[in-house]
């Protein structure tokens, strides 16, 4: 039975009345909805499908009764009514957990913009009805697991695979905020059409939760199963326990209401579904919807102390409260026919705003105001120096020397888990606090971290983990209860913890490498020269082309290899020789495939800087703008949180690792194409990564939003590669928009055309001045502050002691302009592609350069 148009249509089951088909025909082939056909969950043959619902009804004496429309076939009725599509529970069933208590009317209807589904519920009793639990099961078109089972670790990164998974499902973003919530559907491959689905007009959605949550949970690779969408859970917080463990008495972030319906009295529900040609359009798609529709710039998360625009539309002027202590908000002048609010965030944590409209409470928005980025980046190095260094001569697995994670909890460093790689020494949770380390000493160096360093390599890491002749990488050092006939594949045998083929920690170790290298080129006492580190460096990242099982692939952090080529080609004959055709044979992989994305985990994120990085380097202009489009879907829900927004897709997984990393390919794909978008969702993730951070140097582990479970993990997990990848991406960058001057990264202040900018964003080593055209990139050395001008740009750094080398080039490069630097006492200047480079600069001083000969930026 077929409901809507050709731009958006369903098909409802006869027989369970529910969608067994939802589709466009922006794109035919491409299937919105789950069914028996694209799911292969054992708990789902049968249902839930999208259009079933789930009620628990209060009967009194502490009782809960579930009720679902799964179980109610025996008084289930689907008829139409003209071109709508009717699913009736007139009476009560007689199964168990069949819906008893009160009668359900379904109805799909349909007009030119979209489909709407709307459930009436009547109340045929004498006494008060409570519904504790109203939720609707989405069950969309995301079993991601049943494309990879039982294939191979190599089979599954590439190739056929990987372009079902990026065709022919899609991903998930929800935005769950009362009356302003959302949900975005969208293919992997980021292209038309995006099914925008939200609650009617007056409709609200208080949470999500799994359907079955033996599915899959945040630690699979499938992440999670199918979810509810509800718009009332008091029950379900009740009966499922949420939090009781840990905060019985939390409440969920929009509440955990009850619907109340009256003796013979009725309520309505309903969703509405349309296609939208472009995630972008969801701010206007809300408006039309009757919802209010909320932007923040420059993101939901920045740096305590600083201000942030609150753009807001709706049908209805709106008001805005604060449900947080110490917020300053001022509502501004109306901008094209928008509310703007500046609200300032004077102490570090989440912040929340209340909007209201007509009267009533429209959407809640989460703000965060971050620890400061520059001195968290600082003092992260300095907590790791002290706090995750395991020295311990007599531990039994020989971690002497090593850097671990670290337990925020009971303030100790992590040296047992399940999972033997995580505090082996190796891998994503341990080696990459020491790249870390090595990355920001690289940039701000610091002589006792780098003594560290030093250590860390020569008493761990050239003893324990890497052969110093082969330069053959161990899994780890740790190991399981191997006598136990219950050993899981993640406890390791001796010959597990040995195994020396993971292309990962190659990538890894060498970026470590070339760290270093940088360190000791710049003059810093190291116990190895700079050629040494170098020849590590690109040793070590050929065996990993020459062993690797993955190496097909992309890794985490995986970038740098690109730039370590070009400085090959100058400084290491020999290594530029080696590595050369290992990255010319990976490029040609990446060209010929449509989605070289996958990874070991096959659908996650590591993969996507390496590969767009070779894609520019070895491909074509398209290519490398598919690549873009496909890191952009990742992200692309412009949830209105600091949580969500600009951050990677992985179920409820917030704010890992790959976050900053991926944002540095949309910083890349704004500067090559202008496209806002593109630089809203790289500044929206970088921003958000620093919500991790305390005041103390250390960094926490994932955030979680769900019922029941909700908060940051207080171990470290991999927050340090995470923060080596926002050291190689943070950047600010000055724009115009219809709202003024917007600085992502930065504040900046207008007068009489020249802007006055201060970075915030913590590394404060390049800057994008779009509309005078001007881009700084200092290799040594920090920014402080920056006069802009369209004919002069002023740079004042901070007075480190030491010299600074940074290059200035135009944004858009005009053939008939000239850069030149006033004075630079003692400092090289050389030309370069686009501008110049000035080396050796005493940082005391103030960089004057001056566009000459004409072109306008």
């Amino acid at each position: 039975m077929r409901v809507g148009t050709d731009q958006l249509f369903v098909e409802i089951d006869e027989r369970t009345g529910t969608v067994s088909s939802m589709r466009s025909s922006l794109n035919p082939s491409l299937e919105f909805a789950g069914n028996a056909l694209n799911t292969s969950y054992e708990s789902f043959q049968r249902g839930p499908w999208l259009g079933d619902l789930a009620f628990r009804i209060w009967l009194g004496e502490d009782r809960w009764q579930r009720e679902l429309t799964t179980a109610s076939g025996d008084v289930r009725e689907v008829t139409r009514d003209g071109d709508d599509v009717v699913v009736s529970y007139s009476r009560p069933s007689r199964n168990e957990s069949g819906i008893q208590s009160m009668r359900v009317v379904q109805r799909w209807t349909s007009d030119e913009e979209g489909l709407t589904f709307t459930t009436r519920l009547e109340n045929p009793g004498d006494t008060v009805l409570e519904v504790g639990e109203l939720a609707a099961a989405f069950v969309m078109n995301m079993d991601y697991e049943g494309i990879f089972k039982d294939r191979s670790i190599v089979d599954r990164g590439t190739g056929e695979l990987q372009r079902i998974w990026h065709e022919e499902r899609v991903q998930q973003h929800l935005h769950l905020a009362g009356r302003g919530s959302y949900a975005l559907y969208q293919r992997p491959a980021g292209d038309a059409p995006v099914l925008f689905v939200a609650p009617t007009a007056d409709g609200s959605w208080e949470n999500a939760y799994q359907i079955d949550k033996d599915i899959a949970c945040q630690w699979r690779v499938t992440f999670e199963g199918p979810y509810y969408i509800a718009a009332h859970t008091r029950a379900t917080r009740l009966e499922e326990g949420w939090l009781k463990d840990s905060r019985r008495q939390q409440l969920s972030a929009n509440g955990n209401s009850s619907l109340i319906i009256p003796p013979h009295g009725m309520a309505e529900w309903g969703f509405r579904f349309r296609v939208l040609q472009d995630a972008t359009e969801v701010f206007q798609a809300l408006v039309d919807n009757g919802q209010v529709a909320v932007e923040v710039l420059p993101s939901p998360a920045v740096p305590s102390g600083e201000t942030v625009q609150v753009v807001v539309g709706s049908r209805t002027p709106v008001t805005m409260t604060s449900e947080s202590t110490n917020l300053e908000i001022t509502e501004l002048a109306p901008c094209a026919g928008k509310q703007v609010f500046a609200v300032t965030l004077p102490t570090p944590g989440e912040k929340r705003l209340l909007i209201h409209s007509s009267g009533q409470l429209a959407t809640r928005i989460l703000l965060y105001a971050t620890v400061d980025p520059k001195t968290a980046l600082r003092r992260h190095a300095q907590f790791i120096v002290e706090r995750q260094q395991y020295n311990n001569p007599s531990d039994p697995y020989g971690r002497d020397g090593a850097f671990l994670p670290y337990d925020h909890d009971i303030h100790a460093i992590w040296t047992e888990s399940e999972e033997c790689f995580q505090v082996g020494g190796s891998d994503e949770l341990s080696f990459t606090i020491g790249m870390y380390l090595a990355e920001k000493n690289a940039r701000f160096p610091v002589q006792s971290q780098i003594d560290v360093l030093d250590d860390f390599l020569d008493r761990f890491v050239l003893r324990r983990l890497q052969d110093p002749q082969s330069l053959r990488i161990r899994a780890g050092v740790y190991l399981g209860p191997v006598e136990y006939p219950s050993r899981q594949f993640c406890e390791w045998t001796a010959e597990d913890a040995a195994a020396d083929t993971r292309y990962n920690n190659y990538v890894l170790f060498a970026a470590f490498y070339y760290a270093l290298y940088r360190i000791a080129r710049h003059g810093a006492e190291t116990r190895r020269s700079a050629a040494d580190y170098l020849s590590l460096a690109w040793r070590t990242l050929v065996l990993g082309y020459e062993i690797g099982v993955t190496r097909a692939a992309g890794a985490p952090a995986g970038e740098y290899q690109f730039e370590l080529l070009e400085l090959l080609q100058n400084e290491d004959a020999e290594g530029y020789a080696a590595l050369a055709p290992h990255l010319e044979a990976y490029g040609a992989g990446v060209v010929a495939d449509p989605y070289p994305f996958g990874s070991e985990l096959f659908i996650d994120q590591t993969a996507h800087s390496q590969v767009y990085h070779g894609l520019v380097r070895y491909g074509s202009g398209d290519a490398a703008a598919r690549a873009l489009e496909v890191v952009r879907a990742m992200r692309t829900g412009f949830q209105p949180c600091w949580f969500r927004y600009g951050v990677d897709e992985r179920g409820s997984v917030c704010l890992w690792y790959a976050t900053p990393q991926n944002s540095e390919v949309l910083f890349r794909g704004f500067e090559a194409t202008g496209r806002i978008d593109y630089l809203k969702l790289a500044h929206g993730g970088l921003s958000s990564f620093m919500a991790p951070m305390l005041e103390n140097g250390g960094a926490r582990g994932w955030y979680t939003w769900w019922p029941d479970r909700l908060g940051f993990d207080p171990r470290s997990l991999d927050s340090a590669l995470g923060l080596f990848n926002y050291l190689r991406a943070a950047k600010s960058y000055v724009v115009r928009e219809a709202v003024g001057t917007v600085g992502y990264g930065c504040r900046v202040e207008t007068a009489d055309g020249v802007h006055h900018i201060t970075p915030w964003e913590g590394v404060n080593q390049r800057m994008w001045v779009d509309d005078h055209g001007w881009n700084i990139d200092a290799s040594r050395g920090s920014v402080a502050a920056v006069v802009s001008a369209p004919a002069l740009l002023e740079i004042t750094f901070e007075n480190s002691g030491g010299p600074v080398d940074v290059t200035v080039t135009e944004c858009r490069p005009h053939p008939a302009t000239v850069l030149r630097v006033r004075e630079a006492p003692g400092a090289a200047v050389s030309p370069v592609p686009g501008g110049i480079r000035i080396e050796g600069f005493d940082a005391s001083g103030t960089l004057r350069i001056e566009r000459l000969s004409g072109g306008q930026p």
